[in-house]
């Protein structure tokens, strides 16, 4: 579809009265000071660019009038203009889903990125903005203060993964006993993704330089991955105290595990004892129970 930028159909459409908030996650995108919009049309027909999205915490978000029904993620030269010559990179053309309204960025791509839709908060916002309402007040998004989770993500089973689950969450640092198949050299290859708790948007720990072996240092940043040799293994995930973090088949003597600990036998009995997953049907919805944790579908704890 040829895309042509209309400045007096935008006026139009910043005009229309009801609106879907969609975010965006851009995860690799957000790199050298880029900015975002939607560009929204009707299938079959020529659309428009919106404003900018504005950043919400670790997300993007923005506006679809409620007269279309498909939108593109554009990500665009900062020192341009809304427009498609001001183009790095985009999205498919998607069709905005009812009952979705986060997009997750998965990866570069070739021509045009790949990524996956999601729910972000409860219908398009935070659970606990700014403490309102929320059961744990002042901590941004509505999380304890400095409360983390860390989820294991990369390249394997077959596919790059996209919205993190609770079966990738670590807890005190240890994510026991996690079986995956490799490529044709039978490795996964595997990175970090931190977000405040409760969350499954944030920001990438990587390599700045690709290993094959049993550990790898993760900064932001990064853009390598640890390949790890196929099969049932126990990651570790370590804090390395300088703001970077040690991913780790192995146990590391004398590193403190991001949970605070530094015992990892006792992390993982720990883990074990809480551990005990189940998928089951809550008021119609597939939810996971992880301890005393209840997920949905997507890893979003609730």
């Amino acid at each position: 579809m040829k895309k042509i930028f209309t400045l007096f159909a935008a006026v139009l459409c910043g005009m229309m009265m009801n609106a879907k908030t969609l975010y965006l996650a851009p995860g690799v995108w957000e790199a050298d000071n880029a900015k975002f919009a939607l560009y929204y049309f009707n299938d079959g027909q020529e659309g428009v660019f919106g404003d900018y999205m504005t950043k919400t915490g670790d997300v993007y978000q923005g506006e679809l009038p409620d007269t279309y029904t498909n939108v593109i993620f554009v990500r665009l030269n900062p020192s341009g203009s809304i427009s498609w010559e001001s183009k790095w990179n985009q999205t498919e053309d998607l069709v905005v889903p009812a009952d979705k309204n986060l997009y997750t960025i998965s990866d570069w791509g070739g021509d045009k990125s790949p990524g996956e839709w999601s729910v972000y908060g409860n219908g398009g916002g935070n659970e606990n903005p700014g403490g309102q309402g929320g059961e744990t007040p002042g901590g941004q998004g509505g999380t304890q203060s400095g409360a983390k989770d860390y989820y294991l993500r990369g390249y394997f089973n077959g596919v790059d993964t996209q919205v993190p689950t609770a079966e990738e969450l670590f807890e005190n640092g240890v994510l026991a006993d996690f079986t995956f198949t490799g490529d044709g050299n039978g490795l996964g290859y595997f990175y970090v993704m931190e977000c405040d708790e409760g969350q499954v948007v944030g920001v990438d720990y990587m390599l700045t330089e690709y290993i094959a072996g049993t550990h790898g240092t993760l900064v932001k940043g990064g853009n390598q991955k640890l390949g790890v040799q196929a099969g049932t293994v126990t990651f570790y995930l370590y804090d390395n105290g300088d703001g970077s973090l040690e991913l780790s088949t192995e146990v590391i003597a004398g590193k403190t595990l991001v949970g605070g600990g530094e015992d990892p036998n006792q992390a993982i009995n720990q883990v074990e004892s809480r551990k005990q997953v189940r998928k089951m049907i809550i008021d119609g919805q597939l939810r996971i129970v992880r301890g005393e944790k209840v997920f949905d579908a997507t890893g979003r704890q609730l």
